[in-house]
């Protein structure tokens, strides 16, 4: 800490006392007219010097704080890659889970692809089939019947839904199915 005449009121580095006159008159000039800031030195033991200073008009006194350049970014380095390792430690975990998840998707894509295609290819054959093809639940109950069946049967496949297949047996015969017996003339 020192006055605006460049003498030492309060201080902890070696060699400097207080009432003594410990600034050169540069720095004192740049203190007074820029008020905040900072230089580099070098010291007499040529150690690279980061030299700070706040004053104020309002106050009768200024503050001057010098540290040691490659100390500052020594730490300051080792913060750095210690962010940076967990940084890339994250961000490759996070492309890691991305890419399994990707895989996992295109191949659940790939699954659906397959089971639509095996979809389209039973309900072709369904449509397609000259045999009668009738699909049921577990109760037996008609869910849906093919064009063959409506051909061989004679029964629409809205009248079919929703019956069993004992509708065959029932001996009644759909209002459109003629049979192929004697005709009366």
């Amino acid at each position: 800490v020192f006055d605006y005449n460049g003498v030492q009121l309060l201080g902890n580095e070696a060699g400097w006392q207080a009432g003594s006159r410990g600034i050169d008159d540069d720095l004192l000039a740049r203190v007074k007219r820029e008020e905040i800031g900072q230089q580099r030195d070098v010291r007499q033991d040529d150690v690279n010097v980061l030299t700070v200073f706040r004053a104020s008009r309002n106050y009768p006194f200024f503050v001057i704080g010098h540290a040691e350049h490659d100390a500052i970014l020594t730490q300051w380095r080792q913060q750095t890659m210690s962010v940076f390792a967990v940084a890339g430690v994250a961000l490759l975990a996070t492309l890691l889970i991305t890419g399994l998840l990707t895989q996992r998707l295109l191949g659940a894509l790939a699954r659906e692809v397959r089971l639509n295609d095996a979809q389209r290819l039973a309900a072709r054959v369904f449509e397609n089939s000259n045999d009668g093809i009738v699909i049921t639940d577990a109760d037996t109950r008609i869910l849906s019947v093919n064009p063959a069946f409506e051909r061989i049967s004679g029964y629409r496949g809205e009248e079919a839904v929703g019956q069993t297949p004992k509708l065959l047996k029932s001996g009644q015969a759909s209002p459109q199915h003629k049979p192929h017996g004697k005709r009366r003339n």
